[in-house]
């Protein structure tokens, strides 16, 4: 996996994107200090990156597995604030491609959900992703 992600070329002006593959390809290899420096170079490269986010609940549980509790518990702070911002901005104003991407919001929810159990111990399903899972699939025609 890190092999892989090390070949992406994700070209100059995605650098970010980049160094946050190669932050949960390190993580998933165990290598959770080299993680940990490519996951903040992430988030220091493109400040203005919409999804920098993505970095946070990797980084928490990165830290986690270090014995660092403030940086993880820091890190999840983040996490969790960028969630609640993605989450009301679905609920108030629907599908926007310009906040956050199908696919980047599908792999926050497993990192976050895992960062949260690992780190608190609990996770909750949030009712508001079923409310707006529900009103989908009723656009779409089907009850269930």
């Amino acid at each position: 996996l890190v092999q892989v992600a090390e070949k992406a070329d994700a070209g100059p002006k995605h650098g970010a994107w980049k160094l946050f593959l190669l932050g949960p390809a390190h993580h998933r290899a165990g290598r959770d200090r080299q993680a940990v420096r490519l996951l903040h170079d992430s988030l220091a490269a493109h400040p203005e990156w919409d999804s920098r986010a993505l970095n946070y609940p990797v980084l928490a549980t990165a830290h986690h597995r270090l014995g660092e509790a403030d940086e993880a518990r820091q890190a999840l702070d983040c996490a969790s604030k960028a969630y609640e911002r993605w989450v009301r901005s679905l609920s108030e104003h629907g599908v926007d491609v310009r906040t956050i991407q199908w696919a980047a919001w599908v792999e926050y929810q497993i990192h976050y959900r895992e960062a949260r159990l690992l780190i608190e111990g609990l996770v909750q399903d949030d009712p508001r992703l079923q409310t707006m899972r529900a009103r989908a699939l009723v656009a779409l025609g089907r009850a269930n």
